[in-house]
């Protein structure tokens, strides 16, 4: 999303939206032909209930995505969406599980960054960090 541009041109500001969103478009559609492939998977589900629980899903994806971008930029943001996701508030987490989810984050970003828009667009073959390395 950083490659979105925004252009002045003859005193009006155009935006272009850059390969960021179609990247991130992709990875939103696959989650989603997934979470499709999966409930279909359950066999005898009720399709109302599992109807719900998909919109449920969508709707705690939504805020993570938000939770998430502001998260980009400050670690203590991060580490409360961290805590609210991860651990839907409780008071038992763990700061230092919370600290290495954050720097695993920090990590696994740095990594994607580095890789140029059009190797994700047209080829995308990259390795997941651990977070056992973390």
């Amino acid at each position: 999303m950083a490659e979105d541009v925004t252009s002045i041109t003859n005193d009006k500001k155009k935006y272009v939206k850059g390969d960021g969103h179609f990247v991130r478009n992709c990875v939103i559609e696959a989650l989603w032909a997934d979470v499709a492939m999966r409930v279909k998977l359950l066999e005898g589900a009720n399709p109302a209930i599992a109807r719900k629980q998909v919109t449920e899903l969508s709707e705690q994806f939504q805020a993570a995505l938000v939770a998430y971008d502001e998260g980009l930029s400050d670690d203590k943001i991060m580490a409360s969406a961290v805590w609210r996701r991860f651990y839907s508030l409780s008071e038992d987490a763990n700061a230092m599980d919370i600290e290495k989810i954050v720097h695993f984050i920090r990590h696994q970003v740095s990594e994607l960054d580095k890789i140029p828009s059009k190797d994700l667009k047209w080829k995308p073959v990259f390795t997941w960090l651990s977070i056992n390395d973390h």
